[in-house]
């Protein structure tokens, strides 16, 4: 199982100047995360925000990495700042979330929000993302899910 720790509570980070690292499994998996991918502050506007026309829209990710730290170094450094330039931003991600129903088979989920249905499409679909992706799926992971949603707007509801 994976873990997050700050240097200030977990001691100094493997390589200067990361202060995060994710600590996999035993002594001696520690990986370091770049901190400019880690979104402390709500992104720039952009020209694809949402505006009152469009609803988010969010991918829901559980995957099953093969190796965690070799994700994060060849996949999650250069996929995750890739999103800001279609307006996307992560949300949430956890190596370890907590399971209420069903089945889990994967080591990390996560959640990506985008201001449409359409930039998140054009991310995914991008050529920028695209050998990301297939470097993800054909040599990073052993399976996952990845699920596009737009966001519900209870007026459909009535009343």
């Amino acid at each position: 199982m994976a873990e997050l720790s700050n240097s200030e509570t977990a001691g100094m980070s493997p390589k200067p100047g990361l202060p995060w690292t994710v600590k996999v499994g035993g002594p001696g998996n520690i990986y370091p995360i770049c901190p400019e991918t880690i979104q402390t502050q709500p992104p720039k506007p952009q020209e694809n925000q949402m505006s009152e026309k469009s609803k988010a829209a969010y991918f829901m990710v559980q995957i099953k990495a093969k190796n965690f730290g070799e994700l994060l170094e060849r996949y999650a450094k250069f996929a995750i700042p890739l999103l800001s330039k279609f307006g996307g931003e992560m949300i949430a991600g956890s190596p370890a979330p907590k399971l209420l129903e069903g089945e889990w088979d994967g080591n990390w989920a996560a959640v990506l929000r985008f201001p449409s249905m359409e930039s998140a499409e054009a991310w995914y679909n991008s050529a920028e993302y695209r050998p990301l992706r297939d470097l993800r799926i054909k040599e990073l992971t052993d399976g996952g899910r990845v699920v596009l949603l737009e966001a519900f707007d209870p007026t459909a509801l009535g009343g």
